[in-house]
């Protein structure tokens, strides 16, 4: 029965993916370049023994293969019976140290599996590639010790062709893995999946390629990847990243492979689906800092593309049809691609443990893969410095959350998928969370002025803009009593931008300009102190804190006054005149 449902189930996922994976839709899935590699020497291989590493296995350019149990100490070679030019890969079996796998430059697999004692060519039973072709790795398999995938090429003597094969019996017989069909340029390297065998990778002299129902097809990657010779690939057991070495173009990564893992393990077709969030990796509240000496590197110096910052949140977004919309194309004769095209968007909102929502964010999204970053900020308030934003304008992020598990929820109209992000303090940096648990309510105390101070601004600017639209209906000309309102709008005016540049700096000035009177500096400060305490809350912070406020009530004081005061008999006075935004238009006659 097990064999039935696992014969069942190889046959529902060929279905599905059939013809591979749809590049355009995992353009969400960026590789990115870390920086420049290289290597030389007369080492052509080596490997060690994962649950005793002091054993290490090394090759050489002369085809000889050395072992050492002392961590390098003593050698002893364990290969001088064999016929062998270069060696191209050694690989210890990673379940059994017993087994191990030797390639050669001129097309030879010797396998042991007594650990050097006797060894067994299995190359001759390798059908496909011409004798005396090279081998430059060999992966042993982390599944089964019976199984290991030997990569072949033969383009030093103008075969250009795919060779890469699987064995499951210890190398009594081979299958192919890949060929010209699916796969363009012969092969460099090859990597499976640690705890996905159906999730496997292929490198070739032209690129990048990736296989999720167990190397029946394969997909050239091509987002963020270029076409390149891809010599080596790794994944991380820790971060589930794919690393790439090339040739030319330095070392790549493909940040966190689960969703390609989850694509791989799963009866459904998941890039199908409504919305579908794939399992988050952990987040970490991140310390980082610019590098000595090169904050000004101009192009001198070459900077690897990091991570980006904050909660990766891998998604498969597709939209819905709207037969409507559809409808009206057809019958108006307007092509589909023809359409004006509208950017969806996909809400995210993160909820705490107690189930509140300390965040929402809108991103645009595309079909398919989407990737995108939450900050790890709670919702924070606008500085007075910004105007009042449009409603659909980005809300403001606030301070850091705290370390703990956060509940991320994506939606879109009646869909919505919900994962756990596990946030932690940066485990290079000896952070004691009680220290920042305790800054907490001066951050409270120092949004809360900020929001009063920003509410202050948004009524002078928008007061600035009532005057200016009253003016605009007075009639100087024939009216004497709206040349007193229109002198009375400019002292209002003068007023108003007294007030303003007692909180931000006055406008029209150019470069960098920084004024430590102003109320915005004064209370942006505390934020700036507490953004980079580690520590806890201190005597700065106090002092900080009770001059922002002092500083706060007594610039309100004045704004309140204005408004109590000279705004309210200017108000007087307007209505007073009984403005109308309507004209009197005479009859308009042909003669």
């Amino acid at each position: 029965m097990k064999r039935m449902t696992q014969v069942i189930f190889l046959t529902v996922f060929s279905m599905l993916y059939a013809d591979g994976l749809d590049m355009e839709k995992l353009k969400g899935m960026q590789a990115r370049s870390i920086g420049p590699a290289g290597m030389s020497g007369r080492v052509t291989a080596i490997d060690v023994v994962l649950s005793n590493t002091d054993v290490i296995y090394v090759g050489t350019a002369s085809g000889g293969l050395w072992k050492s149990e002392s961590g390098g100490i003593k050698w002893e070679p364990i290969f001088d019976d064999q016929k062998a030019a270069s060696i191209g890969d050694v690989a210890v079996d990673p379940t059994n140290p017993d087994v191990i796998w030797v390639g050669t430059d001129d097309g030879n697999v010797q396998l042991t599996q007594d650990r050097g004692k006797t060894w067994e060519n299995v190359s001759k039973r390798i059908f496909g590639p011409p004798d005396g072709s090279w081998i430059p790795q060999i992966t042993a398999s982390t599944y089964d010790p019976k199984e290991a995938v030997v990569v072949i090429n033969n383009y030093r003597r103008n075969d250009w062709k795919p060779y890469a094969f699987r064995t499951t019996n210890y190398g009594k017989s081979w299958k192919a893995i890949a060929d010209e069909d699916n796969v363009w340029g012969y092969v460099l390297s090859y990597v499976q999946d640690p705890l996905e065998p159906n999730l496997q990778f292929l490198g070739t002299e032209f690129g990048l390629y990736v296989s999720i129902d167990g190397s029946k097809t394969w997909t050239k990657w091509t987002s963020g990847f270029p076409t390149v010779s891809t010599m080596d690939l790794k994944i991380h057991p820790r971060e589930h990243d794919l690393v790439i070495g090339t040739f030319g173009r330095a070392a790549y990564i493909l940040d966190d492979i689960r969703a390609l893992r989850e694509m791989a393990s799963s009866n459904e077709d998941l890039m199908k689906k409504r919305l579908h969030f794939f399992e988050p990796p952990v987040a970490v509240l991140s310390i980082n800092r610019q590098a000595s000496g090169t904050r000004f590197e101009a192009n001198a110096i070459f900077s690897g593309q990091n991570r980006k910052r904050g909660a990766m949140l891998t998604f498969v977004y597709n939209p819905g049809k709207k037969k409507t919309e559809t409808k009206k194309r057809e019958d108006s004769g307007i092509k589909k691609d023809d359409a004006k095209k509208k950017k969806e968007k996909v809400k995210l909102e993160v909820l705490d443990s107690d189930g509140k929502i300390i965040r929402t964010v809108k991103y645009d999204v595309e079909p398919g893969v989407n990737r995108i970053y939450w900050d790890l900020r709670r919702k924070g308030v606008r500085s007075p410095n910004t105007p009042k934003p449009k409603p659909d304008a980005k809300e403001p992020g606030g301070p850091a959350v705290l370390p703990g598990e956060y509940t991320v929820r994506l939606s879109h109209g009646k869909e919505s998928a919900s994962q756990v992000v596990n946030v932690i303090t940066d485990p290079r940096v000896g952070i004691v969370v009680r220290n920042i648990e305790n800054l907490q309510p001066i951050y409270k105390q120092q949004m809360l002025l900020s929001s009063k101070v920003t509410e202050a601004m948004d009524r002078i600017r928008q007061s600035k803009s009532t005057v200016a639209s009253i003016n605009k209906m007075l009639d100087v000309k024939k009216n004497e009593s709206h040349k007193a309102i229109q002198k009375k709008g400019k002292a209002m005016t003068d007023s108003l931008k007294i007030l303003e540049e007692l909180i931000v700096n006055p406008r029209g000035k150019q470069g960098i300009v920084r004024n430590p009177n102003i109320l915005s500096a004064t209370v942006g400060t505390v934020n700036r102190y507490l953004f980079s305490n580690l520590s806890g809350p201190n005597k700065s912070h106090e002092y900080l804190m009770v001059k922002a406020k002092r500083e706060s009530e007594q610039v309100l004081t004045k704004v309140n006054l204005f408004f109590d005061n000279e705004w309210q008999k200017y108000q007087s006075e307007v209505e007073n005149a009984n403005l109308s935004l309507f004209k009197n238009y005479e009859p308009i006659k042909i003669e």
